[in-house]
């Protein structure tokens, strides 16, 4: 990703685009649009061009977890927000939150009683073969154990 933005960036500076489309519209901000990944890209393009543009916007819609540390996402607080949908994990997956995640099933498997592969194989026999209730159930249990995460990834305020 950081590839992909110091690539877009010096695109977009060769190119002088941005000046350009600014030239014939004087009054319009830019804003910056991404998913996905995308939207870890267009963070990143966003946190090197805010000193050019102060009224950049950025919308980050399921941006990668871990993607920032808490310096850079305390400067994007004011013109970056991300959008997370329902018990979509990734965006909310840092490394803290991995570990913790990983400590967690570490420890649930020492103590348990049964054969690992079965625990495994039952547990996603189960996720896969479940209805949508069961998956929200789940789901909030994961919710639960990743909001212990020490901070967010991206700024949730325009």
């Amino acid at each position: 990703m950081a590839k992909a933005a110091a690539d877009v960036f010096e695109r977009l500076c060769e190119s002088n685009a941005l000046e350009e489309a600014f030239a014939f519209h004087r009054s319009y901000s830019l804003v910056i649009v991404g998913h996905s990944l995308g939207a870890g890209v267009a963070a990143l393009v966003g946190l090197r061009l805010r000193g050019q543009y102060s009224s950049l916007r950025c919308f980050l819609y399921g941006p990668p977890g871990g993607l920032l540390n808490k310096e850079a996402a305390k400067c994007t607080e004011e013109f970056q927000m991300a959008v997370i949908m329902g018990y979509d994990l990734v965006p909310r997956l840092g490394l803290y939150s991995i570990m913790k995640l990983k400590e967690s099933i570490m420890r649930a498997l020492h103590h348990c009683n049964q054969a690992k592969f079965r625990v495994f194989a039952e547990g996603c026999w189960k996720v896969c073969l479940t209805k949508t209730k069961h998956l929200e159930e789940v789901g909030s249990i994961h919710s639960h154990i990743l909001r212990e995460s020490t901070y967010s990834t991206v700024s949730q305020h325009v």
